[in-house]
C-alpha cells in the first residue's frame, strides 16, 4: 500500500511540474527581437529558473531549443522550456527533445497574437541552478502575398536586435501632452512608391497605456534630418502638404503596437516621409511606454509639457524609434498626389456659397473627381463631378462651388477615381454657416422652369425659408 501511494504522489508531482513557472525573474531585462530566419539569442548567460521575453508577431512562427545543433551551446543539465503568452496561459511546452543529444529541450510555436511570448527556462523539475546556457530562438515570417490590391506587406526600419529604448517619441505618456516628428529616407522604405495603411512601434519596457486623442500626420520632403527642434509644420519648412492619417486612440502594450491608417498614404518613393505623432492625451502615467530605437543623427524633433499643448520650438535628437510601415498592393502609387484640399463659406446673410478648391502635384490614370458633402461623416452625397487629367506630372488646380450648401456644419471631402474603378476618398474639412444666412432652394425662369446658377437672365432665387428674390443672371 505505501509503495502504491508512493507511485500516485510521485506521479502527481511530475504532472505538477510538468510546466513550469518560475515567475518573473526576467534576465535579460530588455525583451528580445528575434531576426528573420536566422537562429539567435537573447544572451548566452541564462540560468535556469530566468524568463526571457520575447516580442511575437501573429502569424509568425517561432523555434526554441537548447540544442547545440541549432547553433548554440550543449545545455549541460536537463532543461525545460515552457512558453506563456501575455494572458498567462501555456501555449508550448518541452522537456526531452529526441532531436538531439543529452537532456535538451525544443518548442516550436506559431504565435497568435501580437505582443509578448515568455520563455521560461528550468532544469528538470522545474528547478533552479546558476549554471548559464543558452536558449537559441529561430523566427519564421508569415508568408505575405505580393501583388495584387488588399495584401498588407511590411518595411521594418531600425535595428531588430536593439536593446536601446526611450520614451519620448513618438508619444510622452510621462507628461500630458506631446509631439513628435521622425524622418525615413526614401532608401530606407526601398526607394518605391507606397500605399501606406499600416504604422506600428515596438514597445519594450513591458508598460501598458491607453492613450486617446491621437494623431498620425504624414508629409514628405528631400530633407534627411531636421535643422533644429521646430516642431514640422504646413508652410514652415520643406515638406509637401501634411495629411491627417489617424485621429483616435492607441492602445500601447508590451511588442509592436499596429495602427491601421484612417485611408491610404501614397508615399512617392522619391522624397522622404515624414512622421508627426500629436498626443493630446491630457493626462500622463509613472509607468508609460518605452519605445525601441536605433540611434540615427538629429532624425527627430519632439516636446512635451503638463497642463498644455507643448509649444512648436523643441529638441532635436537621434532617438528615432523602430518603425514598421504596412503598405497595400504592390507598391503602385496612388492615382494622384493631393497638395492641397479646402472649402470655405462667402457670401452675406443672403446666398452664402461654399468654394471647394484642390491641387495636385500629380496624376496617374485619374478618371474623375467627385466633390462630396456630408452632415454626418457617414453618409455622403455628390455635389459636383469634375473630369481628372488622366496621367500629369505638372501641378493643377480645380474649383467648384457649392450653391445649395447646409445651415450649420457640414463637411466636404474629396473622392478619386480611376480609369478601373478603383478609388479613395480624403480626409474631410468642415463649413459652418449660421441659421441666419439664407439658403437657396431653387432658381426658378419666368417661364417657371428650375435652372442652375448659370442660367442668364431674369430668374427668382427661392430661399429655404419660403422667401424669394428676383435677380438678373449675367
Amino acid at each position: 500500500m505505501k509503495t502504491i501511494l508512493t507511485l500516485i504522489i510521485t506521479l502527481l508531482i511530475t504532472l505538477g511540474y510538468s510546466q513550469c513557472d518560475n515567475g518573473t525573474n526576467y534576465y535579460p531585462s530588455t525583451i528580445y527581437t528575434p531576426t528573420d530566419n536566422t537562429w539567435g539569442s537573447a544572451t548566452s548567460w541564462n540560468y535556469a529558473g530566468e524568463v526571457i521575453r520575447v516580442n511575437v508577431v501573429s502569424g509568425d512562427e517561432y523555434e526554441f531549443s537548447t540544442c547545440d545543433g541549432h547553433g548554440g551551446v550543449l545545455a549541460s543539465y536537463d532543461t525545460q522550456l515552457t512558453l506563456i503568452d501575455e494572458s498567462g496561459i501555456v501555449v508550448g511546452f518541452n522537456d526531452d527533445y529526441t532531436g538531439c543529444t543529452g537532456y535538451t529541450s525544443y518548442v516550436k510555436y506559431t504565435a497568435t497574437y501580437n505582443g509578448v511570448l515568455y520563455v521560461h527556462l528550468n532544469q528538470y523539475n522545474c528547478a533552479t541552478n546558476s549554471t548559464s546556457t543558452e536558449v537559441m530562438i529561430y523566427k519564421t515570417p508569415a508568408p505575405t502575398s505580393g501583388g495584387g490590391g488588399g495584401s498588407t506587406n511590411e518595411v521594418t526600419i531600425g535595428d531588430p536586435n536593439s536593446t536601446l529604448d526611450d520614451g519620448r517619441v513618438p508619444a510622452y505618456g510621462y507628461y500630458d501632452y506631446s509631439w513628435s516628428a521622425s524622418i525615413y529616407t526614401a532608401a530606407e522604405l526601398g526607394g518605391v512608391p507606397l500605399n501606406i495603411e499600416k504604422i506600428s512601434w515596438n514597445v519594450t519596457n513591458g508598460a501598458t497605456m491607453t492613450m486617446n486623442n491621437q494623431e498620425i500626420w504624414m508629409a514628405m520632403t528631400m530633407d534627411e534630418i531636421f535643422s533644429d527642434g521646430t516642431m514640422p509644420e504646413d508652410g514652415a519648412g520643406p515638406w509637401t502638404q501634411w495629411k491627417l492619417v489617424y485621429d483616435g486612440t492607441i492602445d500601447f502594450r508590451s511588442g509592436w503596437n499596429e495602427v491601421t491608417l484612417q485611408g491610404l498614404y501614397g508615399y512617392d518613393g522619391i522624397q522622404n516621409l515624414l512622421v508627426k505623432v500629436v498626443n493630446n492625451h491630457g493626462s500622463w502615467a509613472s509607468s508609460y511606454p518605452e519605445f525601441q530605437y536605433t540611434t540615427k543623427s538629429n532624425s527627430v524633433v519632439y516636446n512635451y509639457n503638463d497642463g498644455t499643448f507643448p509649444g512648436p520650438l523643441g529638441y532635436t535628437n537621434s532617438i528615432r524609434p523602430n518603425t514598421m510601415f504596412g503598405w497595400q498592393g504592390g507598391g503602385n502609387a496612388l492615382p494622384i498626389d493631393l497638395v492641397s484640399f479646402n472649402a470655405e463659406h462667402l457670401g452675406g446673410d443672403i446666398h452664402p456659397v461654399v468654394v471647394i478648391d484642390w491641387v495636385t502635384l500629380s496624376q496617374v490614370n485619374n478618371d474623375y473627381f467627385e466633390v462630396q458633402r456630408s452632415i454626418d461623416v457617414e453618409q455622403w452625397y455628390t455635389i459636383e463631378t469634375v473630369t481628372g487629367a488622366g496621367n500629369s506630372n505638372s501641378q493643377m488646380s480645380y474649383s467648384v462651388i457649392d450653391t445649395k450648401p447646409i445651415q450649420g456644419v457640414s463637411y466636404y471631402r474629396l473622392k478619386q477615381t480611376d480609369y478601373n474603378g478603383q478609388h479613395e476618398s480624403f480626409y474631410p474639412v468642415s463649413v459652418s454657416i449660421s441659421s441666419e444666412e439664407k439658403i437657396i432652394d431653387k432658381i426658378i425662369n419666368f417661364a417657371g422652369q428650375e435652372v442652375n446658377e448659370y442660367y442668364k437672365g431674369m430668374v427668382l432665387e427661392v430661399y429655404t425659408d419660403g422667401t424669394y428674390v428676383k435677380k438678373y443672371y449675367k
